[in-house]
């Protein structure tokens, strides 16, 4: 791993508004990292919170609140990887933040420090918005060929489908049916190529399955109430003409 540099130019500054909403997973993810001396958490921790600085999650949380919770989340599956940990705090940089990225994040390896192995999980983890089904196999496959990236993306679908109710009617169904067809399926990939994993893959599968299918479940009870609405309105429509007759 190259020099360490430019690292006091970071700030680790907070907002007291927003504090309340993601200080103890910060302190938490930055206390272990200190205590197991993951340098490259350490300096990703800091990393995350300047480059999310100013940007919010769809329910009106600190963006920075995501990244943490995959990181923390990665951690209570027993997850003992500098590497891993980076990257998961990283991971929607690419993403999301190049307007503040002077060299498309080829400085977190040159100038910070970290490794280029956090760089190229990161990447992979990147995905364009707008892509066609094809080409999200591409970025899925992609995903399953790198076990880090795997397991970060799991934790990432674990956070997001526990807010799914913050998102839109169309955008909800396809991330629902993008889950049973693309995740699931890595996860199991994931168990028969990455054994070492094995452990962390099958508890965030298990709570990606449950939220999925409580999630569709209701969806699909929504979707029956409003189809009967819909009926009773065209009858009570139908009535009101037979009575102006």
């Amino acid at each position: 791993m190259s020099e360490i540099k430019n690292i006091e130019n970071i700030k680790s500054d907070f907002e007291i508004n927003e504090e309340s909403k993601y200080i103890k997973t910060y302190l938490f993810i930055k206390g272990y990292a200190v205590a197991k001396n993951f340098q490259q958490t350490i300096i990703a921790l800091s990393l995350a919170k300047r480059l999310h600085e100013g940007q919010y999650r769809r329910g009106g949380d600190p963006y920075i609140t995501h990244p943490l919770k995959v990181c923390n989340t990665l951690i209570s599956c027993g997850i003992e990887d500098d590497t891993i940990l980076a990257a998961a705090l990283l991971h929607d940089v690419l993403e999301d933040c190049q307007d503040k990225l002077k060299d498309n994040g080829e400085e977190f390896v040159t100038e910070y420090g970290l490794s280029p192995e956090v760089l190229e999980i990161i990447t992979i983890l990147t995905k364009e918005s707008g892509i066609s089904e094809e080409e999200l196999q591409i970025y899925f496959d992609g995903i399953k060929n790198n076990g880090k990236a795997l397991l970060i993306k799991l934790s990432d679908r674990l956070h997001n489908s526990s807010t799914l109710y913050s998102f839109p009617y169309e955008k909800l169904v396809k991330y629902i049916d993008e889950t049973d067809k693309f995740i699931i399926p890595i996860a199991d990939y994931g168990n028969d190529y990455y054994p070492e994993y094995t452990n962390a893959i099958n508890l965030l599968k298990s709570n990606i399955f449950s939220l999925n299918r409580s999630m569709r479940i209701m969806l699909e009870k929504s979707e029956h109430q409003i189809s009967i609405l819909k009926n009773e309105i065209e009858e009570l429509k139908s009535e009101i003409d037979k009575l102006k007759k």
